[in-house]
Order: C-alpha cells, then sequence, then structure tokens
C-alpha cells in the first residue's frame, strides 16, 4: 500500500463502539475502482501494441488490462489465492 493510500485511509476510518469497548474499523477498499499507473516498457512492447491496436481497434490501455488479468488469475490457479480474505 503506497503511504499516500494509508493516509487517505486514516483520514476516512471511523470510530465505531462495540460490546469491548472503542475501536478503530477501516471501511472495505473498493476493488473495482479505477486507477491510473504510469510504466515503461520496452520500445518492442511498445511497437508490439500500437500494432495490435492497429490491428484490432482495441485501446492499449484495454489490451494491457486484459493482459494483466489473464496473467493474475492464471497464477492464482497455479498457486493457489493471492488476495488475503479481507481483502475480497
Amino acid at each position: 500500500m503506497l503511504l499516500s493510500d494509508m493516509v487517505s485511509l486514516a483520514r476516512v476510518m471511523t470510530k465505531e463502539e462495540s460490546s469491548n469497548g472503542a475501536h478503530i474499523r477501516a471501511p472495505r477498499p473498493d476493488l473495482n475502482e479505477r486507477r491510473e499507473i504510469k510504466i515503461t516498457l520496452p520500445a518492442r512492447l511498445t511497437v508490439m501494441l500500437s500494432t495490435h491496436k492497429i490491428l484490432t481497434g482495441k485501446k492499449i490501455s484495454s489490451t494491457v488490462e486484459e493482459a494483466l488479468e489473464t496473467y493474475f488469475s492464471d497464477r492464482a490457479r497455479r498457486e493457489g489465492d493471492l488476495l488475503p480474505e479481507e481483502v475480497r
């Protein structure tokens, strides 16, 4: 988790009363929220992505997102679930 995410999370944490006394509980993160990241790729990959965009008309960001989803779902099947229970 990035420092900025931790600061944001700390700001929205709420104090609740329970039978054991007051405790802090963070809201569940929205895992469907769209976030932007900047990456640097080797030139050969950018050429391949640009070619794919021209041939299919599909956005590069959509192609990369689909490839990452496929990669992580395949990896999760091979190695077991990668997400902790509290994040799902």
